[in-house]
């Protein structure tokens, strides 16, 4: 059975980060393993929220799982510069695993409540160990540090952060939203769009992320092309193995 562990908070109330990561990766047939970040009372979404920040005890943690092997290594929401320092170091010791970053620190242009200018420029050291990133159009502006004008090439200046694949998403256009990705060993672009549904539902892009990194780990060491559930993979997903 294939293994990932997972990187991101706990939020006792409200589904989003590892309350959705973990159901969706275990019943893709994948060992579900959490290293929680943060422990919230409910998602910020709601009025108010208690945050306790797990940085600590996530470092002494790291320490022992140097001995384990994970076919893949997926980080969300970190919260703060030091767990990026220790998930880089995580990376480091499990060179064999596939690393997938979704570097959740913004969305409406703007930081979430608590990151500093400093955070992107920290994030961008994690995101160029990884195999896969899927910022959305707001992280993807912080990561390259500019204003996104054109999203196609944005995917690509990001993949010369270090990563293989860019999935940018939340990208909206002719009234519709979707994703465009660009795979540098191939040089191509992807993208993907459906009807925009006019209501803001938490945990969606979690969702997005457990689901393709899922796809690409289950899938990653055989020709997924003659693999019987190949016709069952998502048709955006298809081309970025």
């Amino acid at each position: 059975m294939k293994r990932i562990l997972t990187v991101q908070d706990l939020s006792c109330i409200g589904k989003c980060s590892l309350t959705v990561a973990l159901p969706i990766i275990s019943v893709l047939g994948i060992e579900a393993c959490a290293l929680p970040t943060a422990l919230l009372s409910n998602h910020t979404a709601f009025k108010d929220f208690s945050f306790f920040n797990l940085s600590e005890q996530a470092r002494e943690i790291t320490k022992k799982m140097s001995s384990f092997e994970f076919d893949g290594i997926y980080a969300g929401y970190l919260g703060n510069i030091e767990l990026i320092d220790t998930v880089c170091s995580l990376v480091d010791a499990h060179p064999n695993s596939i690393i997938f970053v979704d570097p959740v620190m913004g969305d409406n242009g703007k930081l979430y409540t608590g990151f500093t200018e400093e955070y992107p420029e920290k994030m961008r050291k994690l995101c160029a160990k990884a195999n896969y990133i899927a910022p959305n159009i707001t992280e993807a502006s912080f990561l390259l540090n500019k204003p996104i004008d054109d999203v196609f090439l944005a995917a690509k200046e990001l993949c010369e952060l270090g990563p293989d694949v860019s999935i940018i998403t939340g990208v909206i256009s002719n009234n519709k939203t979707g994703a465009v990705a660009y795979k540098k060993s191939s040089n191509e672009f992807f993208e993907y769009y459906h009807s925009t549904i006019p209501r803001l539902s938490h945990g969606t892009g979690d969702i997005f992320a457990s689901v393709f990194f899922g796809f690409r780990c289950k899938y990653y060491s055989i020709n997924h092309k003659k693999c019987k559930a190949y016709p069952y993979f998502p048709e955006f997903f298809r081309p970025l193995f």
